[in-house]
């Protein structure tokens, strides 16, 4: 999944909707990345390297594009991958979107990262044990709030 949006970004594009619906499988277990009808240039419309319209599917969206700012097509790519990935651990989603009205986003990114493992590891017979410290980590980073500091496609 990493390499076939890294590929994307590399061939400049970015996508702007990823999200669990739009991966695929062949009958050979090849991942697809479908729905490309939102994409960009990852220099932007404009070629100054970003973009400004809010689109996607509200819960994969980063906090920037809930704000209305301006953003990097590929720092909202890789906050949406970090959704898909908390998706395929855990069997639903991580919040229900990046905004500060939203509880588990805030407790992840505001407020103390424990609570939010805390709540999510509530009904997991492993118990706090279910997600591990790498994935933890891995996850805090695609999310990092300020799209400056979260972690590009190279360092996943």
């Amino acid at each position: 999944m990493v390499e076939a949006v890294g590929f994307c970004h590399a061939s400049g594009i970015t996508h702007r909707d990823l999200k669990a619906e739009n991966m695929m499988l062949d009958s050979e277990w090849n991942l697809k990345i479908i729905d490309f009808g939102l994409s960009a240039p990852t220099e932007g419309r404009d070629g100054s390297g970003y973009l400004k319209t809010k689109l996607g599917t509200y819960g994969y969206m980063a906090p920037e594009q809930h704000l209305g700012r301006v953003y990097q097509g590929e720092r909202v790519d890789v906050f949406s991958l970090a959704v898909v990935l908390f998706v395929m651990i855990s069997g639903h989603p991580p919040f229900n979107a990046a905004t500060p009205k939203d509880q588990f986003f805030v407790a992840l990114v505001v407020k103390n990262n424990d609570d939010f493992w805390n709540k999510h590891s509530m009904n997991k017979a492993e118990g706090s044990s279910f997600y591990s410290a790498a994935f933890k980590d891995l996850f805090e980073k695609m999310v990092e709030l300020d799209p400056e500091k979260r972690i590009t496609m190279e360092g996943i």
